[in-house]
């Protein structure tokens, strides 16, 4: 193999289409990783994505990207939602176990579980 790796074997296994194919999937790799950096370090200014879970899907979506004015703690979020608080058995932000009554701040990402049972 030489010095050139993985542009060169492709080339030479498939031609063009295969340096093309990796050059797609290589661009396709780094935009999806920028895109996942962005969102744990506040992609867009003032910006919070809440994630619901389980029953919370019921006719709303699972993912909300949320303006972070006028949101100051995770029970805004709630509210503007409709969910009632007794109903949230979860509550994370950025990953952490928190309270509905904790601050928020732009680029944080909630997750919000409703009470799960099962067996």
């Amino acid at each position: 193999m030489s010095k050139f790796g993985l542009q060169t074997v492709l080339s030479e296994a498939y031609g063009l289409e295969g340096v093309l194919f990796a050059g797609w999937l290589f661009g396709s790799l780094c935009l999806h990783s920028e895109k996942r950096m962005r969102g744990f370090a506040g992609q867009e200014a003032g910006m919070i994505e809440v994630r619901l879970f389980a029953t919370f899907r019921e006719g709303r979506k699972k993912i909300y990207q949320m303006d972070a004015e006028g949101l100051e703690k995770a029970s805004d979020v709630l509210d503007l939602l409709q969910i009632p608080r007794e109903e949230v058995a979860i509550y994370l932000i950025n990953g952490r176990h928190s309270s509905v009554e904790d601050k928020i701040q732009d680029g944080d990402v909630l997750a919000i579980f409703p009470p799960v049972g099962g067996g």
